[in-house]
């Protein structure tokens, strides 16, 4: 009888393992996102702004999108041209600018970093100096 009791103690637990830890898959990315919430309930103590910065979410939703087998790129430098010429044709409100892009898409498995890579500038074409 205690054989019997103690067996079905463990099948319990290894279901009820399996059942809790089901919708992990091993990717701590996945599993962060998985086992966080939405904080609802703050201190008084003020957010500083170097700590509050697009940057740092751009760079999560990177991570994010990597973590889940997709393929992303950040970009900063046609931000001042978008800023200048495309925020109505991008449909970006008034009174908001674009700090950062980031292209998320699937990975052409038929190129690689060395075949996809472009050719590098000779050190004359990068450096000035007088």
């Amino acid at each position: 009888m205690k054989s019997k009791n103690l067996m079905l103690l463990f099948l319990v637990l290894f279901l009820v393992t399996g059942i809790l830890t089901g919708q992990t898959n091993g990717n701590c990315v996945v599993d962060a996102i998985l086992s966080s919430y939405t904080a609802r309930t703050f201190t008084d103590e003020p957010v500083s702004d170097s700590d509050f910065d697009c940057a740092l979410a751009t760079e999560n939703m990177f991570i994010a999108a990597v973590g889940l087998g997709f393929g992303a790129h950040i970009y900063t430098g046609p931000v001042q041209n978008i800023n200048s010429n495309m925020k109505e044709k991008l449909e970006i409100p008034e009174g908001y600018r674009v700090i950062s892009i980031l292209q998320i898409g699937h990975i052409d498995k038929n190129v690689d970093a060395t075949s996809s890579a472009s050719t590098r500038k000779s050190l004359e074409e990068i450096v000035n100096y007088k």
